[in-house]
């Protein structure tokens, strides 16, 4: 879908210049809906409006389904960003014009006849649930009902992708949740990609399928949510499943212990204790809702008994491992 290659953003000149992105390299699968994510000035914001060249790169390449944008026309640029849709923190929506009205703008600039747009028009509001809502102007609306009207216009035009610069951040908690189940509805039901920029972890928890962590403009690392959640040494994995964990005492035996399937984690546990005649204590433990699993990260104690020592530490590691459970030693 889309695909970037050694892109550089600069603002500026001599002591003023500044580098907002340093060379991003990223593919963004078709059909995914994929996280952006980093703090305030990372570069986020710079590299989606990089993708549709609403900023254009300082050097380096964008590609579309392999078509490179940066090497168009003018002309042929406009029409390749047809097939882009783009959704605001700010919603950005006409309040002279009715619902109906800011919804069909964008098929109006494509000189789509009146009884067309409107048409379609209502067909996108009856998917975002505000058919009732067509003859009312923007300053009767909630903020969610701006964002909806938001996301309807940008469906409008029956893009392949949804570019979405921090779509939830004006938005309270349960506001957010809807929006977000809406761009899920709308990935699923209709194929379209959806690139979500933020700075909100439980956003790519609850909407993404994968994700890239940035910052200081350039890619830290990116891949399947439940890969990085996995993986105790990714910077994104630990954002994604973040664990306190707690103090190991110079006598002790802990082990840091990740599930994709929680249910299944705590029976291998089960299975330990019976198994190898262990006693293990959960110190510290972490679960979140990733990519729909139940994902785990808990760091455990094993406790030998009063009769007798306990079992090598390798042999525990071992029978986790082979359980399924990602399993490391901690000093």
């Amino acid at each position: 879908m889309f695909r970037t290659e050694e892109l550089v953003k600069t603002f500026g000149d001599g002591p003023e210049r500044v580098e907002a992105l340093k060379g991003i390299s990223l593919d963004i699968p078709e059909g995914e809906v994929f996280g952006i994510v980093g703090h305030s000035g990372a570069g986020k914001s710079t590299l989606i409006r990089c993708l549709n060249l609403l900023e254009r790169p300082t050097s380096g390449r964008v590609f579309l389904d392999e078509v490179e944008l940066t090497g168009l026309s003018a002309g042929e640029l406009r029409r390749r960003r047809q097939r882009i849709g783009m959704i605001f923190q700010h919603f950005h929506l006409f309040e002279s014009r009715t619902v109906l009205g800011n919804v069909a703008f964008p098929l109006e600039l494509r000189g789509i006849d009146r009884a067309r747009r409107e048409a379609r028009a209502r067909e996108i509001l009856e998917i975002v649930g505000l058919a009732d809502r067509a003859h009312e102007h923007p300053s009767r609306l909630s903020g969610g009902m701006k964002q909806r009207v938001g996301i309807a216009r940008a469906l409008a035009g029956s893009p392949r992708v949804l570019l979405c610069d921090e779509a939830t951040s004006a938005l309270d908690t349960r506001t957010s949740q809807q929006i977000l189940a809406l761009l899920r509805e709308v990935n699923e039901a209709f194929g379209v990609t959806v690139v979500l920029i933020t700075h909100d972890m439980e956003v790519v928890r609850s909407a993404c399928g994968s994700a890239a962590l940035l910052a200081d403009g350039r890619i830290v690392e990116s891949g399947r949510l439940t890969d990085l959640a996995l993986e105790p040494a990714s910077a994104l994995g630990r954002l994604l499943l973040p664990l306190r964990g707690a103090p190991v005492a110079a006598d002790e035996t802990h082990l840091l212990l990740t599930v994709a399937d929680v249910a299944h984690g705590s029976a291998a546990l089960s299975r330990l204790a019976r198994d190898l005649d262990v006693d293990v204590t959960i110190r510290a433990g972490s679960i979140e809702r990733i990519s729909a699993q139940d994902v785990g990260r808990f760091q455990v104690a094993l406790e030998a008994r009063p009769d007798r020592a306990a079992p090598a530490t390798d042999a525990v590691v071992r029978y986790l491992t082979d359980q399924g459970v990602r399993t490391e030693v901690l000093a």
